[in-house]
């Protein structure tokens, strides 16, 4: 009985990860998602997904677990099939081919990054206007 529920249990958990990880290739970043939402895309009551992912930054380090797990299982595949080359430059290769057809992981990191740089973009603009009207008041 035990196992059939740890088998349910980890489907479902995958299920919320897929159901975010293709909300997330939309082009939206994590911090714009909300649990409920996750929950209705996996086809979930909330509660449900909040037994699996208490939080957003639980659910996002749960995707960057499995984005790093696929990336070791391509170089580990690579490490295998050693042929003497250097081993870095053809799992990095391999990798970025993993990347290129794992778009839903490469849309995480690629939203998280742009949603990041908007982030550090606005705080700048703001110092340098609070830079600005300091000086303009000391003159």
């Amino acid at each position: 009985m035990s196992s059939v529920r740890s088998q349910r249990k980890a489907e479902t958990r995958q299920r919320i990860l897929d159901a975010a990880l293709l909300l997330l290739a939309s082009g939206r970043s994590l911090d714009s998602l909300g649990l409920r939402e996750v929950a209705r895309e996996a086809s979930l009551a909330p509660p449900s997904l909040y037994n699996h992912f208490g939080t957003m930054d639980d659910l996002g380090l749960a995707l960057i677990d499995l984005a790093c797990y696929r990336l070791r299982s391509v170089m580990r595949q690579d490490r295998q099939q050693d042929t003497g080359a250097p081993l870095f430059g053809p799992s990095a290769s391999t990798a970025l081919g993993e990347r290129a057809q794992r778009q839903d992981v490469a849309a995480l990191a690629a939203a998280e990054r742009a949603e990041r740089a908007a982030e550090r973009e606005a705080a700048g603009a703001s110092w340098r206007d609070d830079a600005a009207a300091s000086s303009a008041s000391a003159s």
